[in-house]
């Protein structure tokens, strides 16, 4: 076998790696979301996955790169948590939006981490912060956008909407909301936020009549 190919322990060398990779985002996910990104250096963050600065660096060039890994992870779970809510069951869509920010607000609530890492420090980070901002705002946009293309009842009158910067602004209000929301400690429950957001959300359903439709999955 070759020198590259041997295992130790029953893991091949390659697993080994991802193993430690995998250590190093998890002491992200916790340094990162509780003390924030100045204040976990890598030697923290070693110690946190008790590896050495010899394995972070083999896995990272530099420390934003563990955080944008962190950060793309906790995306993803948001995304899919959000993802799955438009796919269950028979309900109006204003129904499914109040679900959808109902579920936000609650995943942010109940993984603070989460929510430090997207709300908080992402802003504090010196790195292609337009990849990651991007990232989430567009991938949020897009999914908002097609929602709004499927379910409206006949498209906008007026030649002067444009569904694509609604469906950004929308966006951009539950962030805003939420980011606000994770700085203060969260002194408003989760429906009082969706509430909020849903008078913003109602304003264009009455324009459009989106609100007022009740579909199935799929």
């Amino acid at each position: 076998m070759a020198t590259s190919d041997r295992k130790y322990r029953g893991m091949s060398r390659e697993a080994r790696r991802e193993q430690r990779r995998r250590q190093f985002i998890e002491a992200g996910h916790a340094l990162f979301g509780s003390e924030g990104y100045q204040a976990a250096s890598v030697k923290k963050l070693c110690r946190e996955a008790e590896l050495t600065e010899r394995y972070f660096y083999e896995s990272f060039k530099r420390r934003e790169d563990l955080f944008a890994a962190c950060y793309d992870e906790k995306l993803d779970l948001l995304f899919t948590t959000l993802l799955e809510n438009l796919t269950s069951g028979t309900r109006s869509v204003e129904q499914i939006v109040v679900d959808g920010l109902l579920s936000l607000f609650r995943t942010l609530r109940d993984d603070q981490h989460m929510a430090r890492i997207l709300m908080i420090e992402i802003y504090g980070v010196p790195y292609d912060q337009q990849r990651l901002y991007e990232r989430s705002i567009g991938r949020f946009s897009d999914m908002l956008l097609q929602f709004m293309q499927r379910f409206l009842p006949a498209p906008p009158d007026d030649p002067d909407v444009d569904l694509e910067l609604l469906a950004t602004g929308l966006v951009g209000v539950c962030i805003q909301m939420a980011q606000r929301w994770v700085i203060k400690g969260y002194r408003q429950t989760p429906e009082q936020l969706a509430a909020n957001c849903m008078l913003i959300f109602r304003g264009l359903g009455q324009q459009t009549g989106l609100l007022e439709q009740t579909i199935s999955p799929g």
